[in-house]
């Protein structure tokens, strides 16, 4: 039989080397089938991009110059009105190198003052014989600054009063240039094309590329036809798959090299252990409880040897404790025979002397055994034990010659729900013992309420008596929920409760103490065990 150490070093090696092959393998595919076209498209998608913000930026003067149009003839401006209007445009507007008005002659009177005719001009021309209410021009030279600009020309509505005709406006195409030179990938330039191919704005040099190019380029809308081309060595693009096919083959070769060689030493020291804990589960099963790891490690097999260390303590202390209990409820569990017939003989003997407060509490003396030892039996109906609680109670008043003021409370639907027997009293004989000693308070209180919660039986015992101190209170928690043992620091009854119903149901359920509102609260939960009869639902007084 192989060790677990030389089938983690077998397996984890293995496949290594196969995922290996498939990484490169896959790159290798996936590179010029997936990367490198995917790499095309972005770049085309980016191109395409760049002449829509190009169109959208053009769509924006465009709109502009039709609202200062707009503005001009429905508010019936001279000639003056609408020049000094378009200097006031340009005064807080500095994208336009300069606006102006086009009369019926086609007369171009500008903003900076000047004027002059553009009759034979070609855009002219191609909004004053077509249709169209806007005209782009291809660009041409400023005669104020020399900077290469295009003239954007909109058509007024018609107006009889006015000779104007037209709104033009000149921007520069340095701006639209940037937005196509904005593309920054793989060392490439882009620039914009007219319909014969040449570069917009007069620039006339070209991207100097010795090796193959591969061109991307999209046509720019609401333009005269230009097209935004972007040029980049081919190489470029299969530069970076290059690089990455590289570098993976060697980061690969070492990450596998040097997982092996740790892999020695990893599983050397996790195996080491595992055989540790196995040696030591061996001699458990011999029936020895008393080993214990002596060293932990500080890692998961550290928690797993204080893990096995913890459940051989409570193994160990729930045989114990289980011993323990066993003999004192046999030791309580006296022939009851004999208990029984002894009570009834005293009881008609009372009865014989008129003693009505004997023949009571010789009763309740009976039924507080009867239902406590219940032949040795472990469940018992919850009207039962109420029953048993109130003989409790009758006995203790008798004796001590003392009220108690208590109340039960109950859902009656759980009246035959079955319980383990004599759970109520100790925790009630606590309450008064510790809550009321020598019967100072006058108002002391017992309430108790009996419910379900979910699948559980919920069996609530408070009292206003004396306030628990915080220190106990936490000792109390503590060796209730087995975090300490219990050295007879807490009374038997009370560590009774909680360890008999958590050796029949496990450790969700149990008794649990705490402080409220100025009362000692103690919670008894059980699962909820039905009874064989269904009782009307509601609260009731007991």
């Amino acid at each position: 039989m192989k060790s677990i150490q030389s089938k983690i070093n077998l397996y984890v090696t293995a496949s290594l080397l196969i995922l290996f092959i498939l990484l490169l393998y896959n790159i290798d595919r996936d590179m010029n089938k997936t990367v490198i076209p995917l790499s095309k498209d972005l770049t085309n998608q980016i191109v395409k991009a760049r002449a829509g913000e190009i169109t959208n930026w053009l769509d924006e003067r465009t709109n502009e110059i039709k609202l200062i149009g707009n503005q001009i003839y429905y508010s019936n401006m001279n000639l003056i009105e609408g020049l000094n209007y378009l200097n006031f445009i340009l005064k807080y507007n500095n994208t336009y190198e300069s606006l102006g008005i086009i009369d019926e002659d086609g007369i171009a009177w500008i903003s900076d003052g000047s004027k002059f005719s553009i009759a034979n001009r070609e855009y002219y021309r191609e909004i004053k014989e077509g249709e169209s209410t806007f005209v782009i021009s291809n660009p041409l030279r400023s005669r104020s600054n020399e900077i290469d600009i295009v003239i954007m020309i909109y058509r007024l509505p018609e107006n009889i009063s006015s000779k104007f005709e037209y709104i033009s406006a000149a921007v520069p195409i340095e701006t639209i240039k940037d937005i196509a030179a904005a593309i920054r990938l793989y060392d490439g330039g882009s620039k914009i094309y007219d319909t014969a191919g040449n570069p917009i704005g007069n620039d006339d040099e070209d991207i100097q590329i010795n090796e193959d190019i591969i061109e991307f380029s999209a046509p720019i809308e609401h333009s005269p036809e230009w097209t935004i081309v972007f040029k980049v060595p081919e190489y470029r693009l299969y530069e970076g798959t290059r690089k990455i096919q590289s570098s993976a083959t060697t980061i690969g070769l070492l990450i596998g090299g040097a997982l092996i060689v740790l892999l020695t030493f990893f599983s050397d020291s996790i195996v080491k252990p595992i055989r540790k804990i196995q040696e030591q589960m061996r001699i458990v099963e011999t029936g020895d409880l008393t080993v214990r790891f002596k060293d932990y490690r500080k890692d998961e097999i550290g928690d797993l040897q204080k893990s096995f260390d913890q459940m051989l303590d409570k193994l160990y202390k729930v045989k114990y404790e289980k011993r323990e209990i066993e003999l004192r409820l046999l030791h309580e569990q006296i022939n009851p025979h004999f208990l029984y017939n002894t009570l009834d003989t005293i009881r008609w003997s009372a009865i014989e002397y008129d003693a009505t407060e004997v023949v009571d509490l010789i009763e309740a003396l009976s039924t507080y055994f009867r239902i406590g030892l219940s032949r040795g039996k472990k469940y018992i109906t919850l009207s039962d034990e109420l029953d048993h609680l109130e003989s409790y109670f009758r006995i203790h008043q008798a004796r001590f010659e003392d009220s108690i003021n208590y109340k039960i409370k109950y859902d009656e639907s759980l009246i035959q729900s079955r319980v383990i027997r004599v759970l109520l009293q100790p925790i009630v004989e606590n309450a008064i013992y510790h809550g009321n000693k020598n019967n100072q308070n006058n108002n002391f209180k017992i309430m108790i309420n009996i419910y379900k919660d979910k699948d559980m039986l919920v069996m609530e015992v408070k009292n206003n008596g004396e306030k628990i101190p915080e220190e106990k209170l936490i000792l109390l928690k503590s060796i209730l929920s087995g975090e300490e043992n219990q050295d007879d620091r807490i009374g038997f009854g009370l560590y009774s409760v909680n360890q008999r119903i958590k050796l029949a149901f496990g450790d969700k359920y149990g008794v649990d103490i705490g402080n409220e509102n100025g009362w000692t609260l103690i919670k008894i939960r059980c699962p909820l065990i039905e009874g064989e009869d269904d009782y009307d639902k509601g609260f009731n007084s007991r």
